[in-house]
């Protein structure tokens, strides 16, 4: 009987793999299938209120006394926290001085502050990529965008540690990192923060910025070893904890993680 049952399995298993095999030729059933997985992982998805981002500052407002946007670009995450977090100060990072411009322009609150500056992994003036009119794209580094127009301009760089001591700020309640591909840097600039425990939850963007920054997201694995914090992935009504690094991971589309401190 038992041999039965296993023969069974094994007809039904190779049926369904040709099935699978036969479906996997549509095109249209390919892309279902690729939306329907990034739904699952919550990836691909940059909208703040749909992505999760929103979900978690507002479960969260309550823990929040100081954000960091770093990244802001023109300050639709700054004023949207803003909003969310009337009471909370929030500090906001652009290094572009076109797009800096723009973002001061746009601050809603007066709870925001605005600085032309990029945070990283030490105090420097360096080049600064701009893709033609989209600024969500603009980063330190020289990324490979041939749909673009790319030109440089020199922006003015300091490390979150010498930003903290400067204007007087012991701990952060939320640092956002959003600079497409240099989210190690700006973490290497807070490392001091970071192992003694003074931001209490650290998101960093992850994705095909990547591949051009050289690095991975086992990099940002690494650089948490040792320190007081776990990982999380941010699902669209909730963190998923990742209690290890694996190679499944590191597929370069888009998705936000958490450091949360561990108290």
């Amino acid at each position: 009987m038992h041999v039965v049952v296993f023969g069974l399995k094994n007809k039904m298993k190779k049926i369904l793999k040709k099935i699978l095999y036969l479906l996997s030729k549509s095109d249209k059933l390919s892309i279902l299938s690729k939306k329907i997985v990034d739904y699952h992982r919550n990836e691909n998805n940059c909208e703040i209120e749909t992505n999760g981002e929103g979900d978690f500052i507002k479960k969260n407002s309550k823990h929040f006394d100081v954000v960091f946007d770093v990244g802001a670009n023109i300050g639709e995450w700054s004023n949207l926290i803003g909003e969310t977090l009337p009471n909370s100060k929030i500090y906001s990072f652009e290094p572009s001085k076109s797009t800096f411009t723009t973002l001061s322009q746009n601050i809603k609150s007066k709870n925001i502050s605005a600085f032309n500056i990029g945070l990283g992994d030490k105090k420097e003036e360096k080049t600064f990529y701009i893709y033609g009119g989209d600024s969500t794209l603009n980063s330190s580094i020289n990324r490979d965008i041939e749909s673009h127009t790319k030109t440089i301009e020199s922006a003015k760089f300091d490390t979150l540690e010498n930003f903290c001591s400067e204007h007087k700020i012991p701990k952060i309640s939320f640092l956002k990192i959003d600079v497409e591909g240099g989210e190690l840097s700006v973490l290497k600039g807070a490392e001091k923060y970071i192992k003694e425990g003074k931001i209490d939850f650290i998101q960093f963007e992850y994705g095909g910025t990547y591949i051009d920054a050289g690095i991975l997201l086992k990099d940002m694995f690494n650089f948490f070893d040792n320190t007081p914090y776990t990982i999380h992935k941010v699902l669209q009504h909730s963190l998923k904890e990742i209690k290890q690094y694996s190679q499944e991971l590191e597929n370069f589309q888009y998705a936000n993680y958490i450091a949360v401190l561990n108290k």
